[in-house]
């Protein structure tokens, strides 16, 4: 993906985890998202139970998105769909002026003995990247600053809004934050990050990213 310009990209990164009980679940046949749009990202370290009418589904019976907050049933439900687990709020960390982001796969070399051509396939996918924003790295959205991020190492939800309506959303670490500035006051911040899959608690999926 190019660099985006004049602010059509806000980041965000998770918060702490927060309890939800019985979370109202919407949709229609197979395919339903929980309700609140605040609530969609939600903690794969913490166990999720999904609920057909107060019962509990078997994770057999379903799968589900952790970034989008989606699930898809084995078979339509004959009841109210909801959800027991953790959600992870969204805080804004920056309105960025620029951002690179690259979204690729290694590709193996599968060639069989006697061939004359490279026979790839495609195995591990990774996202790395930058953002740049007016911002002096140690600004404070809520409760989290891109300084402190980097510094507890810890993966947070990445989440590019190019538009309003269109989103790259994955787990990632920040490598680096750099600061500038000038005498006219201006202050800029780069941060890049990179990808860094999860592995879900409850249903032992891998939580990469989503694009929407």
């Amino acid at each position: 993906m190019a660099a985006s310009a004049g602010y059509l990209a806000t980041v965000h990164v998770t918060g702490t985890a927060t309890t939800m009980t019985g979370e109202a679940m919407s949709g229609a046949g197979v395919t339903y998202t929980i309700a609140s749009a605040d609530r969609r990202i939600v903690d794969p370290a913490s166990a999720i139970t999904i609920k057909i009418g107060g019962a509990a589904q078997a994770t057999s019976t379903y799968s589900f998105d952790y970034l989008t907050g989606t699930v898809t049933l084995s078979g339509a439900p004959g009841a109210a769909v909801t959800i027991d687990g953790k959600f992870l709020p969204k805080r804004q960390i920056a309105q960025a002026y620029e951002v690179d982001v690259s979204v690729s796969r290694n590709l193996a070399d599968s060639s069989l003995l006697g061939t004359s051509h490279n026979l790839r396939t495609s195995t591990l996918g990774d996202i790395s990247g930058s953002f740049s924003c007016y911002d002096s790295g140690l600004n404070v959205y809520t409760d989290v600053d891109l300084a402190q991020i980097l510094v507890d190492g810890t993966s947070k939800v990445v989440d590019i809004d190019w538009n309003g309506t269109n989103f790259l959303r994955f787990f990632a670490k920040l490598e680096s934050v750099e600061g500038s500035g000038s005498v006219d006051g201006v202050q800029t911040a780069t941060a890049s990050f990179s990808m860094d899959s999860q592995t879900a608690l409850t249903t032992g999926v891998e939580v990469d990213f989503s694009i929407v």
